[in-house]
């Protein structure tokens, strides 16, 4: 502390009235200062000073009954000090208390089949407390991922409702209706939006168009479909009535046949969920293909014989003709556009 400073006086005159920190702060000290200060003196500290005599009858009852930080701003010490004469004495905390379950059937039953904190909010009891009481029965915490054995029965209500009403009427939780629809790729509900617009499009657009607009299932689509008589979409006018030739030709030579890009195919083919024909052999080039490697640009060549550009920029590297210019592209373009 400072010396011959008409503070001093003043200072050690308040050493032990209060706490070190507190009068270390109103000094501008540091703690460690105040207190060596403090006991070169022979001084006891506030604590010591205040809390033994303190303990009254009258205190030491209120002991569990009412908050230990009440009991500590009463007598100006702190909730430890509290705690640990509350501890000596062998009594339960007013918090624990306050915390404290009915143990019915009903709710030992429900112990492991959801969180700590829903059977705490259901039966009015604090997390911990259940917590203890699994701990003590030796039941393992709730999961999404451990319940009994799911029947067919039940796995066909997923997706069909809200989780929470499938967990009602299962009788479980629905986190564990949730992770089980999740684990199977099941659409969560949503309810369809069967507006006049949306049925206007039934019959005009496929079904998985319509359901986008709907917000709903293709399978719900069809069903609202068949059920108001209407017959499904129609492809294209180009494909009018040889949609049975998707799947079973290259989308290429399909392409090439009705005049048309392969995307377009495929856009179809797609839309209709018919699959890309497998194990198809590459196509050879015709003499009459070949002749156009060089002339005409990639994108040209390749809606002239409905193959692929990225195919037709290969066949003629592979046969190493140069491409044209593509600024030359235009004008060759209509030149045989002329001719023709």
């Amino acid at each position: 502390m400072r010396k011959n400073s008409k503070r001093t006086a003043e200072a050690i005159s308040l050493l032990g009235t209060m706490r070190d920190t507190d009068l270390a702060v109103r000094l501008g000290l540091h703690q460690t200062t105040v207190a060596q200060k403090r006991v070169q003196l022979g001084l006891k500290s506030w604590r010591s000073e205040r809390a033994p005599g303190n303990w009254t009858p009258e205190v030491l009852a209120l002991l569990g009954t009412v908050p230990d930080k009440m009991i500590a701003a009463q007598l100006g010490i702190t909730r430890s000090s509290v705690r640990t004469r509350r501890a000596r004495l062998k009594r339960t905390s007013w918090l624990s208390k306050q915390h404290s379950m009915i143990w019915t059937p009903d709710a030992l039953a429900q112990l492991g089949t959801m969180s700590d904190s829903q059977v705490a909010a259901r039966f009015n009891g604090s997390t911990s407390a259940v917590w203890q009481k699994r701990q003590a029965l030796g039941i393992a915490s709730f999961s999404p991922r451990r319940r009994w054995v799911w029947t067919e029965a039940e796995l066909a209500l997923l997706g069909t409702a809200s989780d929470q009403a499938v967990a009602d009427q299962l009788g479980c939780n629905v986190d564990q209706v949730r992770h089980a629809r999740k684990r199977r790729d099941i659409p969560n509900f949503q309810p369809a939006h069967w507006t006049a617009t949306v049925h206007h499009q039934l019959g005009v657009l496929p079904d998985r168009q319509v359901a986008r607009l709907a917000g709903a299932s293709a399978s719900a689509v069809q069903a609202e479909r068949q059920r108001r008589g209407i017959p499904a979409a129609r492809a294209p006018r180009w494909f009018d009535g040889h949609l049975e030739e998707l799947g079973t030709k290259p989308d290429s030579q399909i392409a090439k046949q009705y005049g048309v890009n392969v995307s377009a195919v495929a856009k179809v083919r797609k839309e209709y969920s018919i699959p890309a024909r497998n194990g198809s052999k590459r196509q050879p080039w015709q003499p009459e293909e070949i002749e156009l490697l060089g002339k005409f640009s990639d994108a040209e060549v390749a809606r002239r014989t409905g193959r692929t550009e990225s195919g037709v920029k290969v066949e003629r590297m592979n046969r190493r003709i140069r491409g044209i210019d593509p600024r030359q592209a235009w004008s060759i373009h209509r030149q045989a556009r002329q001719s023709v």
